[in-house]
């Protein structure tokens, strides 16, 4: 998700999502190295049975809600830690709680899960590798080598292909991938590994030390993302520098064989363009899109890069700055185009994607800014502190045209107003929410003020 995207969803529902955040879960899934040597008990098992286990009540106000505890009987299928029978019960968290793990009776998962001192009771939560056995190809790899071996892997990584665009809200499909070379070479050192039918390759008995790790593909095939529990920097080289060192490295390659658009989105200046929206919409569907549906989407990079980088064969057009959320005019104002190829200005370019076939677009130059005025804003509270929060615009007629944020760090946010029609600019504190933020001021860009000061509680001052 982008910046914009988060700035918008941060300052626009903090307050409605308070009470959300203050049970929300904040961690990651972490390695199945440290959950394996943190977990008390480590198996694989089907899910036979899912029970509820009433608590108290929560409260809040006068009012009162149901709080139920979740427990999952598993059958065990494989032993890997500290399980002695054939059935485990297992907690993975309260029924309506965002850190409980998700279970399905008959489903077989990979369980990592501590022992609770005060009634020997197991629970997980999804701060554990906790997942289904699909998901858990390199897991249950380095699991079993583990418990087979009583040694950690020094080297475990999976491939899998990416068989879906990216949409909002939709999940990502991905296959294994079996019967890719990977080679590992140091100085005077080379090794070899193949990926196995669950996508998995393994290094074992290697000295730490720097290495080039590398990945042969069949022709047409491209790497999409590859990253390592090193670092969160993505990587599409089939080509990588890794460190190993004492701890397993683990390691995850996207790959896809199918096609694809690339390019780098430019203003009519030639400077970068950041954070925009862009869509590959199927050419037969280009007259007929409505404000709900999804399409494969990208958003430009800080250096203007832009990538559809699996979208199924057909014919596409490129929609650009073409979005459901209401614009962001804490930014100048840009407008929403088809794009057409330079050689044919006055036509829409029409994409045709094969599989395998990668299209560079190069430099992509987007048409010039609408014309538009600057204002320095700033949102304060009594003392003069700076507040994070949120300014809404509105056309004089009270429709909506979008947002800008308050980071609470700068001392002034710049918004960009389009000419052409009067805007009513409503501010609020996030971070004294409830308290009103001065009145609403109308603005006329034909004679707009230099600067704008709204503070909370108080009239606006000008």
């Amino acid at each position: 998700m982008t910046s914009r995207v988060l700035v918008l969803l941060a300052t626009l529902l903090v307050v409605a999502g308070a009470a959300a955040r203050a049970s929300a879960c904040d961690c990651s899934h972490g390695l199945a190295s440290d959950a394996f040597v943190q977990s008390d008990i480590v198996f694989a098992g089907r899910v036979a049975e899912i029970s509820l286990e009433a608590l108290e009540p929560r409260r809040h106000g006068d009012r009162e809600f149901p709080n139920n505890r979740l427990w999952a009987k598993f059958v065990v299928e494989e032993k890997f830690k500290g399980v002695e029978g054939n059935v485990v019960v297992v907690s993975p968290g309260e029924e309506n709680s965002t850190c409980s793990a998700r279970f399905e009776v008959g489903q077989s998962y990979l369980v990592f899960a501590l022992r609770s001192p005060e009634d020997g009771r197991f629970s997980t939560s999804i701060c554990t590798p906790t997942l289904s056995v699909e998901q858990s190809a390199a897991n249950l790899a380095y699991c079993r080598h583990r418990t087979r071996t009583g040694t950690e892997p020094r080297l475990i990584g999976s491939v899998n292909e990416r068989t879906s665009p990216w949409m909002i809200g939709a999940s990502i499909e991905a296959i294994p991938v079996g019967g890719i070379a990977v080679t590992l070479e140091g100085v005077g050192r080379k090794y070899g590994a193949t990926t196995d039918a669950t996508g998995v390759f393994i290094f074992d008995d290697i000295p730490n030390g720097e290495y080039a790790i590398r990945f042969t593909l069949p022709d047409g095939w491209r790497m999409l993302h590859f990253r390592t529990s090193q670092s969160n920097e993505q990587s599409d080289s089939i080509e990588n520098r890794v460190r190993i060192e004492d701890s397993t490295l683990a390691i995850n390659a996207h790959v896809t064989s199918s096609g694809g658009l690339v390019g780098r989105l430019l203003d009519s200046s030639g400077r970068p363009l950041e954070d925009i929206t862009l869509n590959a919409i199927p050419k037969e569907r280009a007259g007929t899109m409505q404000p709900n549906e999804q399409f494969p989407m990208s958003y430009s990079s800080a250096n203007g890069e832009f990538g559809f980088g699996v979208l199924p064969d057909g014919e596409y057009v490129l929609l650009v700055n073409w979005s459901r959320m209401p614009p962001d005019f804490g930014r100048p104002p840009f407008p929403s185009y088809w794009y057409s190829s330079p050689s044919s200005p006055e036509c829409t370019a029409v994409f045709i994607v094969k599989k395998g076939r990668l299209i560079n677009l190069g430099d992509v130059k987007a048409p010039p800014a609408p014309e538009h005025v600057v204002i320095d804003v700033t949102l304060v509270n009594a003392k003069g502190d700076l507040e994070m929060g949120t300014i809404e615009c509105r056309r004089e007629s009270g429709d909506i045209i979008g947002y800008a944020g308050f980071d609470g760090e700068n001392v002034k946010t710049q918004i960009f107003l389009p000419t052409g029609s009067k805007y009513w600019l409503i501010a609020e504190s996030s971070m004294h929410p409830g308290e009103p933020a001065a009145e609403p001021v109308l603005v006329d860009p034909a004679k707009a003020p230099r600067e704008i000061k709204f503070v909370v509680g108080s009239p606006v001052l000008p």
